[in-house]
């Protein structure tokens, strides 16, 4: 017999007279034949035993629920991200063209619809917003796609936020921009103020955001509406989005969704709850880098 065998021998041998003495003293005090305790104290030299196969497995467990928790960390962060704009915007309802699944991508509908929106009992305001993915020209000629993001200075219902220098009044210029400082060197804006060139248009940063981030490799570009109208080239009667806000002591909101959808058959009408896993459901699950994520995470729960 080999010293491993003889050792494993022994310990069987040892766990044995263990359990029989343990058994003999709990019969004596009239005791249960088996007490918890016994399986407590056979648990702990099993694990004393082999102590460096403890530590491995101790080390692949606690690599499995850090793999874990940093894949759904990542997976969670980046369907909060893609749905930042609605889940920042004040607007209880979106009105978009028929078959929009995401806040990135929309067609077009008519401005006047929110005059529309506006005359339903119950609503407070209606706001225009418009989306579009358009070319910016850096310093050196290198071209990169930014996602333009137009709103009303004045009654906005999504804006910039965490600013770090600039504010939404600064929108109000004609020309004036906002970026994510993350994304200025991507960008090559070098300082506030900076002349930008966007899709043939002059354009000036006039405020810089901290945590801004998008899902897509195209940066968020925040502008006054008609300045981002110019820089898509859309017509000037034609948005992306009418977002409604609700009046504060209005409670019956399915109701105000039914009257919604009444006056815009034509247009898809969501309550921004729902928009926000729809945007987060297109992008995990019907593209490449979302799947990625998807299946990522479910390896690190696997594991």
């Amino acid at each position: 017999m080999d010293q491993r065998a003889f050792a494993r021998d022994h310990y069987s041998r040892e766990n044995m007279r263990v359990m029989v003495a343990l058994d003999d003293r709990a019969a004596a005090f009239g005791q249960k034949r088996w007490h918890p305790s016994i399986s407590l104290r056979l648990a702990v030299r099993n694990l004393a035993r082999d102590r460096v196969r403890l530590a491995i497995t101790i080390t692949g467990i606690a690599f499995s629920v850090v793999l874990m928790a940093l894949q759904s960390a990542l997976l969670i962060g980046f369907a909060l991200t893609s749905s930042s704009l609605i889940d920042r915007s004040d607007a209880d309802f979106w009105i978009m063209p028929k078959g929009t699944r995401n806040v990135d991508q929309a067609g077009e509908i008519a401005e006047r619809g929110r005059y529309i929106a506006l005359a339903i009992p119950g609503v407070a305001s209606a706001t225009k917003m418009i989306v579009r993915f358009v070319p910016w020209k850096r310093p050196d000629g290198g071209i990169e796609i930014v996602n333009v993001v137009g709103i009303d200075p004045a009654h906005p219902a999504v804006v910039p936020w965490n600013f770090t220098a600039g504010s939404v009044e600064s929108l109000k210029r004609p020309d004036g921009v906002v970026i994510d400082s993350l994304y200025a060197g991507k960008l090559g804006v070098t300082r506030l103020g900076e002349a930008v060139e966007i899709n043939g248009h002059r354009a000036r940063v006039v405020g810089f955001t901290e945590g801004i981030r998008a899902f897509t490799q195209s940066p968020y570009v925040f502008a006054d509406f008609a300045t981002a109208q110019s820089f898509a080239g859309a017509p000037s009667d034609r948005t992306s989005f009418i977002l409604v806000t609700a009046e504060k002591d209005s409670t019956d909101r399915t109701r105000m969704k039914r009257e919604i959808e009444a006056r815009f058959p034509d247009y898809d009408v969501w309550d921004a709850r729902s928009f926000a896993w729809e945007t987060r459901l297109y992008w995990l699950f019907t593209t490449g880098a979302g799947g990625a994520l998807v299946i990522a995470g479910l390896l690190g729960l696997i594991v």
